[in-house]
């Protein structure tokens, strides 16, 4: 079940450190990162493992309307990638749990392929 919370997990209030499913045994926060001529936008889920059974719940969510000025899709896929890493960072603080999981999924490999730079040499540039 999905559900919606407030814009930071507090583990008091969602139940993520324990609840009435037993204790918890492992967090999985995933953030999916999208973007389009007209706008681009982060979702993260946190994904909760407890002895008996999973829990999913929408976490955070920011989205963003393009500029005027006209920028290529994997560039506004890279402002995605960069508010998905904003909230992810600002959850994680807030969940203060070992052994948490990131995953971030993108459908544009141009972002994939900029992030796994590692040489320090990575241009972005618009068309």
């Amino acid at each position: 079940m999905i559900t919606r919370t407030s814009s930071s997990v507090r583990s008091e209030d969602t139940s993520l450190a324990e609840g009435n499913r037993g204790q918890c045994v492992k967090l999985l926060l995933t953030y999916i990162l999208i973007a389009s001529k007209s706008a681009y936008a982060a979702t993260g889920f946190v994904r909760t493992v407890y002895n008996s059974s999973v829990q999913v719940q929408l976490v955070q969510a920011k989205s963003r309307v393009s500029s005027i000025k006209p920028l290529t899709i994997p560039w506004l896929g890279l402002l995605a990638a960069t508010i998905g890493a904003s909230l992810a960072v600002s959850v994680k603080k807030e969940i203060d749990q070992d052994g948490t999981s990131l995953i971030f999924w993108s459908d544009s490999s141009a972002v994939i392929s900029w992030i796994k730079k590692e040489d320090g040499t990575a241009t972005y540039g618009t068309e």
